[in-house]
């Protein structure tokens, strides 16, 4: 009995202190016209924010790519470099596609989320 109250005693210790890292390195990435909650712990967004709707598109993402965000602990390129995925937009270039300095800022390490190149480049692409 006193094996297994200890057990749980040190899950219920690790399970808190990973809790207090997360919440210690959740960071609030404010781009003014979109918002996420961005943890260091995970190296990716836990929330976006942002008012949703369609622009008329005139900014082609050609030659655009993910930028590290100053001063935030984010993936970088060569994460991403030899396996099966990609950087999908939790605030879509899509939504901001009518005004270049905002659809570049969407390519920020704040603003992706790690998919599979096939969701990425399938349904999510659809939705985005």
């Amino acid at each position: 009995m006193k094996t297994k109250i200890t057990l749980l005693s040190i899950l219920c210790f690790i399970t808190i202190n990973i809790f207090a890292q997360e919440i210690k390195d959740t960071k609030i990435v404010d781009k003014g016209f979109y918002v996420i909650i961005y943890s260091e712990f995970y190296k990716n967004p836990l929330r976006a924010e942002y008012k949703l709707y369609k622009p008329y598109h005139v900014v082609d993402r050609k030659g655009m790519s993910f930028k590290v965000e100053k001063g935030l602990k984010t993936a970088t390129n060569k994460d991403f470099e030899g396996n099966s995925f990609d950087k999908g937009h939790c605030a879509p270039f899509e939504d901001f596609s009518n005004d270049e300095e905002k659809a570049r800022a969407t390519f920020s390490y704040a603003n992706y989320a790690v998919q599979h190149f096939q969701l990425n480049r399938g349904a999510w692409r659809l939705l985005e």
